[in-house]
Order: structure tokens, then sequence, then C-alpha cells
């Protein structure tokens, strides 16, 4: 019972852990992705190695099977709090938005100074 537990919670962390890493990379947060990956690689090659080790138990297949779904549940649970978490702290998001809001128009009208043509900015080369 407790080889099950344990296959189970091994496929929980791994699959959870996965599914942040994809939405914290998607956001552009590399530095956070590749920390969530280098957990996500240990808890995989340590559920792996674990159902390999028995592939006779189709218990434990059937366990770890479940682990991947409660996982899946569980790292997009986990994402959808953290972006609730940023979404109550409103004044770092439009902190953020307005520079890159800044950041777009400078490129834009640094575009429009040199080449007299909107979206020149990607043959700029100081941009």
């Amino acid at each position: 019972m407790i080889d099950y537990l344990f296959t189970f919670l091994l496929a929980v962390i791994n699959v959870g852990l996965w599914t942040m890493r994809v939405a914290v990379t998607a956001r552009g947060l590399r530095i956070a992705g590749s920390i969530v990956a280098t957990l996500e690689a240990v808890a995989f090659v340590l559920a792996f190695s674990h159902v390999l080790g028995s592939l006779d138990s189709p218990g434990r297949i059937v366990v770890y099977g479940l682990g991947v779904g409660v996982g899946t549940y569980a790292g997009l649970s986990m994402d959808g709090r953290i972006r609730e978490g940023r979404r109550s702290h409103p004044h770092t998001d439009l902190k953020a938005e307005g520079e890159d809001a800044k950041i777009r128009q400078r490129r834009r009208v640094r575009s429009l100074s040199t080449t007299g043509k909107e979206n020149a900015c990607l043959q700029h080369p100081n941009l």
C-alpha cells in the first residue's frame, strides 16, 4: 500500500511540476521555468524509474496513471492561483504594462523618425 502511495505521489509531483513549467515558461519567465524544470527532471527520474522497476505490477501502473491525472489538475490549479495572485496586485501589472507600452511607443517613434515607415523597427540596427 505504501508503495502505491509513493508511486502516486511521485506521479502527482512530476506532472504537476511539468504543467507548472510549461505555464511559467509560456509567460516568458525563463529563470522560474528553469528552476521548475530542474525539480521536474529529478521528480521524473524518480517516478519513471520506480514504475519501470515493476512493470509486472499492473496496480502500480494504474496508480501512476491516476497520479498523472491528479498531477495535471494540481498543476493547472497552482498556475491559476499564481495567476490570480498576480492580479490581486494590479500596481505591479500596470507598472509592467506601462513600461512595455513606453518601449513599444519609443520603438515606433524611433522607426518613424529614421525611416518614415511604420514597423520598420525590425530593420533598424539599434532596436
